[in-house]
């Protein structure tokens, strides 16, 4: 077990307004937000501030057969063990080392399917991307037979595309469903 006493100050605000609604056959949800994460502890302090619009449009193209596009920018936080100057030794041979001075990252994504429908069958094809600007990433070093794991903001920016698919068959209703599902993961 471990003890330690470590002073974080910390708010967050987030505010927000949407409209939402149809033109014809287009479904439309328009927001805009705004956030405010502070963060000190001991000397180390800092503001982040991030516009965060998101939009949503959805499209029925058959009867069954719907289309939806979302956009949306975010932030991550890290967890607050991986913030604090606290080292916490999980094993023998690892130790979880916080790093103060790590910062909230902007997560930008966008996430477009197709869904098919029916009362017994349902199949929905994603494509999704997200862009994590100088997002947080593990480290490892090795000392003297031992592994230290931190995290650290990163210089550049990190990827995530994924398309997969999905399908579901109620082979006999409320019995017996078959489920299909397979996808291609990819990191920049």
């Amino acid at each position: 077990s471990t003890s330690a006493v470590n002073d974080i100050h910390s708010s967050d605000i987030y505010l927000f307004g949407q409209l939402k609604g149809h033109w014809g056959k287009l479904g439309y949800m328009s927001g805009l937000g705004a956030s405010n994460y502070y963060y000190r502890q001991d000397a180390r302090h800092y503001r982040f501030w991030l516009f965060r619009p998101k939009f949503t449009v959805s499209y029925p193209l058959a009867k069954g057969l719907k289309l939806k596009y979302d956009f949306e920018v975010s932030q991550h936080l890290s967890q607050i063990a991986l913030v604090s100057d606290v080292s916490i030794k999980q094993n023998a041979l690892e130790t979880l080392v916080g790093n103060p001075e790590i910062q909230p990252n902007r997560v930008t994504s966008h996430d477009l399917r197709l869904t098919y429908t029916t009362p017994r069958f349902l199949t929905e094809l994603q494509g999704y991307y997200r862009l994590n600007a100088h997002c947080n990433m593990e480290k490892y070093e090795r000392k003297d037979g031992q592994f230290f794991k931190t995290q650290t903001n990163a210089d550049n920016e990190c990827s995530f595309f994924f398309i997969q698919s999905y399908i579901r068959w109620e082979a006999i209703p409320e019995r017996l469903s078959v489920t299909l599902y397979g996808g291609i993961y990819r990191f920049f």
